[in-house]
């Protein structure tokens, strides 16, 4: 029992520091557990204070076995310091043609990551407001557990 404990501990904590020192902003937010309905939006916001690092903006969706689908769409709004509103809609595929979950596993669940944005920098100090909203079909979504947004800045050619 002792071991299963301490595996845990490990993993949580390898999980909790895989954003290091490059990392602006990193938040989950959990989906309703009876599935994400098409009305409901998840926000995140990020005070940003670094306007001279290039930045890569990551979705990070985590799913169950339960997830129906091969792909995944979604409605990103963004809204910066100054007002101005970006929207987009991404398409995401959690598993390759044959069915295979692609992305990482713990446990039961499934995390795959997917890059939104590629910025040269922030242009402004300040809140920056995503709303991520499903963008499928279903008016309520089974399978998808949580929703995250990682702002992280990238690095040079040849570090680590």
């Amino acid at each position: 029992m002792k071991t299963n404990s301490l595996f845990l501990t490990l993993s949580a904590l390898a999980l909790l520091t895989a954003c290091t020192n490059n990392c602006l902003y990193n938040e989950y937010q959990e989906v309703d557990a009876e599935g994400w309905h098409q009305d409901s939006a998840l926000v995140f916001e990020a005070d940003i204070q670094d306007t001279v690092s290039p930045c890569d903006l990551l979705l990070q969706i985590r799913h169950t076995e339960r997830y129906p689908y091969q792909n995944f769409w979604l409605f990103v709004d963004s809204q910066s310091p100054a007002g101005i509103v970006q929207k987009d809609t991404l398409e995401c595929y959690l598993a390759d043609n044959s069915g295979k979950w692609l992305g990482q596993r713990y446990f039961s669940l499934h995390e795959m990551s997917m890059l939104y944005l590629r910025i040269k920098r922030f242009p402004t100090t300040g809140v920056y407001r995503f709303q991520v909203s499903q963008a499928m079909r279903d008016e309520q979504l089974t399978g998808i557990s949580s929703i995250g947004l990682c702002i992280q800045k990238r690095l040079e050619d040849g570090e680590e």
